[in-house]
């Protein structure tokens, strides 16, 4: 992409075969997709410029490197970014929490590693959170049961090995993890889903690939879902 690009309040570049870097200076802009091309280098600092952004997409390139989160925490009316299947590596640092507007965060198929953090609970306004085909490991902490808004979460095909104090979660008129909970690929075993089944709102759960068994069914046998997946033979959803 070009520097000192003319002044647009919104850039959609979408599929157009682009190449190279984002440039450090690219206007004042609301919303900004150049998804589906073939951009590498990292994510610029200079993106915090941007305070009026409220759409960030470039998902399917080849960008790498970490994601500045202290510096799209600072764009307050950020609302949706999206930022998967590219190449970004590193781990998701405490300064998620920075970004308390943000109800879609999509980083799903990076090669992003570490722990899920807390501060993701701080994300009160969160809908649509997809973590799903990076390397995370360890617990999924209990604050995020606290999201009352979030409706997706996707973590399939990590490393993590349970929910930690799963307890807390709890089904509401606009519950956690309702109406998709996909935990499939990982290393879950246990009896979290005396907790799970109580979210009755629930369309669709796949805990395949994981470290259940197939008596486990038993314990929903009330529930209604749109779809429940827990065999091993069936593959995760993309």
């Amino acid at each position: 992409m070009e520097d000192n690009l003319p002044s647009f309040q919104k850039l959609s570049h979408h599929r157009c075969r682009l190449r190279g870097t984002i440039p450090n200076e690219i206007g004042m802009l609301s919303k900004l997709d150049i998804s589906n091309n073939y951009l590498s280098g990292h994510l610029p600092f200079s993106l915090a410029n941007l305070t009026s952004l409220e759409f960030l997409g470039i998902y399917n390139n080849s960008m790498n490197g970490s994601i500045p989160f202290v510096e799209l925490g600072n764009l307050k009316n950020l609302s949706a970014t999206y930022l998967h299947k590219n190449l970004f590596s590193g781990s998701i640092p405490s300064s998620v929490g920075f970004l308390t507007h943000i109800k879609e965060l999509a980083l799903s198929r990076n090669q992003i590693t570490g722990s899920t953090p807390s501060e993701l609970g701080n994300l009160k306004n969160l809908e649509s959170l997809l973590l799903g085909w990076n390397s995370f490991s360890g617990p999924i902490p209990s604050s995020i049961c606290v999201l009352t808004h979030l409706t997706a979460l996707h973590l399939f095909g990590n490393q993590t090995h349970r929910i930690h104090s799963a307890r807390n979660m709890k089904s509401e008129k606009s519950g956690i993890f309702e109406p998709c909970l996909e935990l499939s690929g990982n290393q879950l075993t246990g009896f979290i889903l005396s907790e799970i089944r109580n979210l009755k709102n629930l369309e669709y759960l796949n805990l395949s690939s994981n470290g259940f068994s197939c008596p486990l069914l038993l314990r929903f046998k009330y529930f209604r879902f749109f779809r429940f997946c827990i065999s091993d033979e069936m593959n995760p959803v993309s």
